[in-house]
């Protein structure tokens, strides 16, 4: 779903912010947090069902932290988007004179 979300909004806030680099980063760490989540989510139910590694199951964690920086980092970025250039929330000036980094 916050894919989804994510792709309907995006066609209209590329347009409308003032940077557009920190919209497509913010794009590209929620698919690296949605990939490895999922990765791990089929690690650990294949290895529940077949082997029960515990090598695995280290894999499966370091592949959940690693989720959880990505979603991190991509909130930080999402936050900067509507804090600093408005996204969602209003339209900066033309020049982007109001745009702060």
């Amino acid at each position: 779903m916050a894919i989804y979300t994510g792709l309907w909004s995006y066609n209209t806030e590329v347009r409308r912010i003032c940077d557009p680099t920190v919209l497509k980063a913010h794009r590209m760490w929620g698919y690296y947090a949605a990939y490895l989540y999922t990765g791990g989510l089929v690690v650990y139910a294949i290895n529940r069902r077949l082997w029960a590694n515990r090598l695995v199951t280290y894999f499966v964690v370091l592949a959940t932290l690693a989720g959880a920086a990505a979603l991190t980092y991509s909130g930080h970025l999402g936050a900067s988007l509507v804090y600093q250039q408005g996204a969602g929330v209003r339209q900066p000036a033309a020049d982007c004179s109001d745009y702060a980094e």
